[in-house]
């Protein structure tokens, strides 16, 4: 037969524990944009020209559009990606590559989530397509044709007039 006997373990001595100070962190809550505040009532008066932008373009190339909005501006606002699809529409209208949404969005050097490819690993979410649509009827990037996040170190922060940051980061300029 096999007998177990327990022995008592010693309890440890308490270890001292250093004095830890937690600082409570408030954030305070950020306030909604002029765009955010009123979205439904911009959106719902501007239904009619909202569906426009389904007639003047192809599904293939809305998908582009909403997949490179999503890429450069992900996470962020409908605000914040509605001023980088106003760059986008400003360039067409300026006559960019002869006005061809397709040809403006998958040229050279202009969105780096295009030559990385990182757009094609997107999924589109409801705001980008809500944020394209306003920027298809009424320009929320004040004219811009460029924007960039590089914090003043790029072409067009030394070349162009800077005209405002949106809340991702991103410069705008003329």
């Amino acid at each position: 037969t096999i007998t177990i006997t327990s022995t008592p373990t010693p309890t440890p001595s308490p270890t001292p524990t250093p004095e830890i100070q937690i600082e409570e962190h408030i954030e305070e809550p950020v306030e909604p944009s002029p765009i955010e505040t009123g979205l439904d009532y911009i959106l719902d008066g501007l239904k009619e020209e909202r569906k426009k932008l389904y007639a003047d373009f192809t599904d293939e190339e809305l998908n582009l559009l909403f997949l490179v909005v999503e890429a450069e501006v992900t996470g962020g606002d409908i605000e914040s990606k509605s001023h980088v699809a106003s760059v986008i529409f400003n360039r067409l209208k300026a006559g960019w590559h002869d006005g061809d949404l397709t040809e403006n969005l998958m040229a050279q050097r202009q969105f780096k989530v295009v030559t990385n490819g990182r757009y094609k690993k997107m999924e589109i979410t409801e705001d980008t397509v809500i944020a394209c649509e306003l920027a298809y009827v009424h320009d929320t990037a004040q004219g811009a044709l460029f924007f960039d996040s590089t914090n003043g170190k790029s072409w067009a922060a030394r070349n162009l007039e800077f005209i405002f940051r949106d809340r991702v980061g991103h410069d705008f300029y003329k």
